[in-house]
């Protein structure tokens, strides 16, 4: 299979049959849930049999299901464990990365490659020595562990331009349309989950929980804005009116979803995108006086993002519900905290804290200490600091690309302070796809045009 990476017909062309494969099949997946689960995964194995039959069989089935990944989320609330259709996506990326580490072979030259296989080591001890429920943290190590095939595949096709960065680029955004799209179904006929503290039903779209389907939106966003923000630098309105068009929509369906962490996330990760985009004083004074006005006008204009907000502050409810989510988040904390206390050094194993206290830590910080305790937390910040430190040495040559990878670990650092990024797939997909895409777009730059540079 992997010898047939051949350009043949025009890249759109192809990229288009994964794309539109993905979002054909997953919503017979998402609009058939009453049917069986085998009957559901019958699409997969179509799937198959056609990407074999068309060119850059490779490069399709691997768009396909970065892209039917978010959309089928929701399956992890329907099937459990190791018969979640997820789970069987997640071991094809594995068998993926495998054949694409065979024919490429070069991962000398992949930055953060050992660090990453360094991080994965440091998790699975734990699991070992300290698990509780051993079956289900090696679960969780398992879905962890497909972060790395996605990363070293976007940046094998893009380094050996076997898929161009613009196009990796439109399949991530075009990734979360579906789950947009069936979340406004849902704000329309009101059928969203419950939230047991609101009252009210919540837009989730094809993800298990609203907040998930409002980050992984927020994560869309940023890659929409950078392509807003090109092109007005270029002078290039092609194509203009769809991007604001799908920009704003997301915006209301970050509303919708009305999840506190994305709204935070989405606006100070816009206002922060451009504001390290723009270098000029007069601008960014400009910028800083638009975001005190903008959020100023949201708090006073929309009762629901008043009420949202006002529960921070107030550890009950006086209304119907004895306490809050804000509450309930402290108190959960307290109760992660103390398991951490019991392992402090190498943790307890992966998702210790939702077999213990039934529920994740909702703080990937505390989280993560709790789970693989100081070792892996001080590698797992390492990864992130070490991308940092590449991509700002392009802020030059490559300084929009550069900008969207810094944005996306601060939209990571703000929302691991309320929620559980590290466990949501989708989102770690669409992080490590992008980040391992442009790392491959920068090297596939001939020398003379840029600095070499290798990540220590």
């Amino acid at each position: 299979m992997l010898h047939n990476f051949t350009k043949g017909k025009s890249e759109i062309f192809n990229v288009s049959i994964a794309i539109s494969l993905a979002l054909l099949i997953s919503s017979w997946m998402v609009f058939s849930s009453s049917a069986p689960l085998l009957l559901r995964l019958m699409p997969l194995l179509a799937l198959l049999i056609i990407g074999l039959s068309i060119s850059r069989p490779f490069v399709n089935i691997f768009i396909f299901f970065l892209i039917l990944r978010p959309t089928v989320d929701v399956f992890d609330y329907l099937h459990k464990g190791f018969f979640s259709p997820n789970i069987m996506i997640g071991g094809i990326i594995l068998i993926l990365g495998y054949f694409a580490v065979l024919h490429f072979r070069n991962l000398g030259e992949v930055p953060i490659w050992k660090t990453l296989l360094v991080f994965m080591f440091i998790t699975l001890i734990p699991t070992f020595l300290k698990s509780s429920n051993f079956i289900n943290s090696l679960y969780i190590w398992f879905r962890t562990l497909t972060f790395i095939p996605i990363f070293l595949i976007a940046y094998y096709l893009v380094k050996y331009r076997q898929l161009s960065f613009k196009a990796m680029n439109i399949a991530l955004i075009l990734s979360s349309l579906l789950p947009a799209i069936v979340a406004g179904i849902q704000y329309v006929f009101g059928m969203g989950k419950i939230d047991p503290y609101l009252g009210i039903a919540r837009p989730f779209g094809t993800f298990v929980h609203a907040n998930t389907l409002g980050l992984y939106i927020t994560f869309s966003q940023i890659l929409i804005i950078s392509l807003i923000v090109g092109k007005f630098i270029e002078k290039d309105t092609k194509g203009i009116n769809w991007i604001l068009a799908l920009f704003i929509f997301n915006i209301f369906v970050i509303y919708i979803t009305k999840a506190r962490v994305s709204w935070i996330t989405f606006v100070t990760c816009m206002f922060f995108f451009l504001f390290i985009t723009y270098k000029s004083f007069t601008k960014r004074i400009i910028l800083i006086g638009l975001f005190i006005l903008i959020i100023s006008c949201l708090y006073l204009l929309f009762p629901t993002i008043q009420s949202r907000f006002s529960e921070i502050f107030t550890g009950k409810i006086a209304s119907n519900y004895a306490i809050n989510s804000v509450a309930w988040r402290i108190k959960q904390w307290e109760e992660v905290y103390l398991l951490f206390k019991q392992s402090p050094v190498i943790g307890n194993g992966l998702g210790i804290d939702v077999y213990t206290t039934r529920f994740y830590s909702h703080n990937d910080y505390i989280g993560i200490l709790a789970s693989i305790g100081i070792i892996g937390f001080v590698v797992y910040c390492y990864i992130y600091f070490s991308l940092i430190r590449y991509f700002r040495k392009f802020k030059t040559e490559f300084p929009i690309i550069s900008a969207v990878v810094i944005v996306l670990i601060l939209a990571v650092a703000l929302s691991s302070l309320t929620d559980n990024i590290f466990r949501m797939t989708p989102i770690q997909w669409f992080f490590w796809a992008y980040v391992g895409s442009a790392i491959g777009y920068i090297k596939s730059k001939p020398i003379s045009c840029i600095k070499k540079h290798k990540m220590e």
